[in-house]
């Protein structure tokens, strides 16, 4: 049975644990110890950056007018990016496999919580890594998915990564 000595100690032991947290100067690959009751995982802080990159691709030949997947193969229609703040998509690259017999185009496109799509830059089929600028507002909590889209033939491989930075 539980004694007030004993609740008490355990209140402490929370209030040591907060205080380490709200304190936390380190780098993202420490762990806090609280006097060896216990440890936080820093992964679970809050995370204040500035910028951050979303990467998408597909590991197939022959994608034509789909979403691309997240790393874990998830397409991103299924499991969109979500904003955490009002951000603006600053930079892309993006990529294909080189094919003689597919030397299309193709654009890479975002669907901001589920409207029409957005196009942020056309790359040659021809296998060559593109990098553009972009300037696409979003705001926090939006849904974005990344997909290609074309015309006519299709792409192998494609990939793309949106980079994105907190706005002002």
């Amino acid at each position: 049975m539980a004694t007030a000595n004993t609740f008490l100690t355990l209140v402490s032991g929370v209030k040591t644990l907060v205080t380490a947290i709200s304190s936390f100067t380190g780098s993202a690959n420490e762990v806090i110890s609280t006097n060896g009751d216990g440890f936080v995982d820093p992964t679970l802080l809050p995370v204040d950056t500035d910028t951050f990159s979303w990467a998408v691709s597909r590991n197939a030949n022959g994608v034509s007018n789909q979403f691309l997947r997240r790393q874990n193969g998830t397409p991103t229609n299924l499991a969109p990016y979500v904003a955490p703040y009002d951000a603006n998509i600053y930079y892309v690259t993006a990529s294909c496999s080189a094919s003689t017999a597919n030397s299309t185009t193709w654009d890479l496109a975002i669907r901001v919580n589920g409207g029409a799509n957005i196009i942020l830059a056309t790359v040659p089929g021809t296998g060559d890594q593109i990098e553009a600028t972009a300037n696409q507002d979003i705001s926090a909590g939006d849904l974005i998915s990344i997909g290609m889209v074309n015309q006519s033939a299709t792409v192998d491989r494609p990939s793309g990564e949106l980079f994105v930075r907190r706005r002002p």
